[in-house]
């Protein structure tokens, strides 16, 4: 798995909030009271699930850098937690590349790092977070996209499999998850990336081999 303590340890400067604010009809469904009394670690995807989604639209935003080395935590170990399209675009709305540069490379290696677990685990498991997913979660945090292509690129079976599940939409001038709809300019950049010849040959030549084998 990762490691998320140098995540924990860069975002320890924030301290538990006392309250949060937000619209005031929807704090009691969006922010379990918990969440200003429980330790970081401890709170769970019922904890931290509804905060994660609604926070920078019904819920203020101030502490998301305290919760977040949490909501990363949950993120990649709970299949109920909320989708990564989701949490990842907060950090735009967050507008994080104004951030301290060390908390900016804390989330870039995370997340690349991540996507590379995520590759290898595709060779033992079906993972819940799949590379599509990630990417396009990625994609919406306005992250470069350009390693983690060339990280799908030196994998061949997941390039086939990014394929497979696109090749339809890809038809009709788009991807497949309706996610990438809020970051057309990297969908555009992935789609004239996935339509290059070279990686065209690619995939057709993991197709082969996959019904020869």
């Amino acid at each position: 798995m990762i490691d998320l303590q140098p995540i924990y340890d860069v975002f320890s400067v924030y301290k538990r909030p006392r309250k949060i604010d937000g619209c005031a009809c929807c704090l009691d469904l969006k922010v379990p009271k918990n969440l200003t009394t429980k330790d970081l670690r401890n709170l769970d995807t019922d904890d931290l699930g509804r905060y994660s989604s609604s926070v920078f639209l019904e819920v203020d935003g101030t502490d998301f850098r305290y919760f977040l080395p949490r909501i990363f935590d949950l993120l990649i170990q709970d299949y109920f937690f909320t989708d990564a399209e989701i949490v990842l675009q907060k950090l735009s709305l967050a507008d994080w590349r104004t951030w301290p540069k060390q908390e900016q490379q804390v989330i870039d290696t995370f997340c690349l790092n991540y996507f590379d677990v995520i590759l290898e685990k595709l060779e033992e498991e079906d993972p819940w977070i799949d590379p599509d997913t990630w990417l396009c979660a990625v994609a919406r945090a306005q992250i470069d996209l350009k390693p983690y292509l060339t990280l799908l690129e030196n994998d061949l079976e997941a390039m086939c499999d990014f394929h497979q599940e696109n090749h339809e939409s890809l038809a009709h001038g788009k991807l497949a998850s309706a996610f990438w709809d809020d970051a057309p300019d990297a969908m555009q950049e992935v789609m004239s990336w996935i339509q290059q010849k070279k990686i065209q040959q690619q995939i057709m030549d993991t197709y082969v081999k996959r019904y020869e084998s």
